[in-house]
């Protein structure tokens, strides 16, 4: 059964783990011989590996991430402690068309980690994991635990830490969230991240000058005209600026190593132009970020300059929408007009 504090702990740390990042370019590669072929570390238990991968549908229940409703369903995958492993062949370590994505100027391989396109044979790598291997004899049910990625991520990131603890008697279900994740596979389709292009958010006033914001997920947050400690709304538009670079930037630098330091300054004028508008004038985000010393720190500190860039120039949807100056159309639905600023 998954226990509280310890999945928790578990599935913290095997989020914490990118797959690529850990894998080490093939022998076999060498100048000129075409795509390098990455080696994932082998698990270090005493058990060998069996996986087998499930495509479970629930036809109760429509998918909350498409504009039209359709059976929910997921990829899953089950990583435990097996027997006779070796009568049994490994598997790779993403599908076809996961692979093919990641590695294409489109995926995170080149968009987040600066991989060239096409340089990495992403489907040749094998994992440790032997397809639908049976399973060790243990006088005790396994311990299981849910590896539950974000931010994106397929189930198949955290593979070499997920081999390393089904090696340990550990039972690791891994699953990949349909629409959120950058590379999914179904049998004989592929789906990356949600083609449900739609954004909203409801504002109700709860007072004179003051309201309240919800998402479709339920989250709520305060807004006012300053006369509180609550947030105008000029101070959430530097907060979504500034946030949004924040994740992307936690998000390829925390992989490498766990930040001493993480701050964001956002600043900006406020003034009237020349039109009798008010407007925002001289944005500014200013990133304070440190690492620890050592190996794994370096790397964050050296990836941290390039998620920076990766984040203004294409990832980041608030600051991209500001900087292109996208039409804003203000309509009052009661009186059927609209204004377009």
């Amino acid at each position: 059964m998954i226990r509280g504090v310890r999945t928790a702990l578990f599935a913290s740390l095997v989020a914490c783990c990118l797959t690529v990042s850990s894998a080490t370019p093939s022998s076999a590669s060498g100048a000129g011989a075409g795509p390098a072929r990455l080696t994932l570390p082998a698990p270090t238990g005493p058990y060998p590996v069996g996986t087998v991968e499930l495509h479970l549908v629930d036809r109760s229940r429509a998918d909350p991430w498409t504009a039209t409703p359709v059976d929910r369903e997921l990829m899953v995958s089950l990583w435990y402690p097996a027997r006779d492993a070796d009568r049994f062949p490994r598997t790779p370590h993403m599908s076809p068309g996961a692979a093919a994505h990641f590695g294409s100027a489109d995926g995170a391989g080149p968009g987040l980690y600066g991989i060239p396109p096409g340089s990495v044979d992403f489907a040749a790598t094998r994992t440790s994991g032997h397809r639908a291997a049976p399973a060790a004899r243990h006088r005790r049910p396994f311990p299981v635990i849910l590896y539950s990625p974000g931010a994106g991520d397929p189930r198949t990131w955290g593979t070499t830490l997920v081999q390393d603890l089904a090696s340990r008697g550990y039972v690791v279900v891994t699953i990949d969230h349909t629409g959120d994740a950058s590379e999914v596979e179904f049998p004989g389709r592929f789906a990356g991240m949600s083609d449900d292009t739609f954004r909203s958010v409801e504002i109700e006033r709860t007072g004179l000058g003051t309201y309240t914001v919800r998402n479709p997920r339920g989250g709520s947050i305060s807004i006012g005209s300053g006369q509180n400690d609550t947030f105008t709304p000029v101070e959430l538009l530097l907060a979504a600026i500034g946030g949004c670079t924040a994740v992307d930037v936690d998000h390829i630098t925390s992989r490498r190593a766990e930040p001493d330091r993480f701050t964001v300054e956002v600043t900006g004028e406020k003034i009237r132009d020349e039109a009798g508008g008010n407007r925002m004038r001289d944005l500014r985000v200013e990133f304070t970020v440190t690492f620890p010393e050592g190996p794994d720190g370096d790397r964050a500190r050296e990836a941290l300059p390039r998620s920076l860039r990766q984040s203004h120039d294409r990832l980041c949807t608030v600051s991209r929408t500001v900087q292109l100056g996208t039409p804003v159309t203000i309509v009052d639905v009661a009186g059927a007009g609209a204004a377009e600023e």
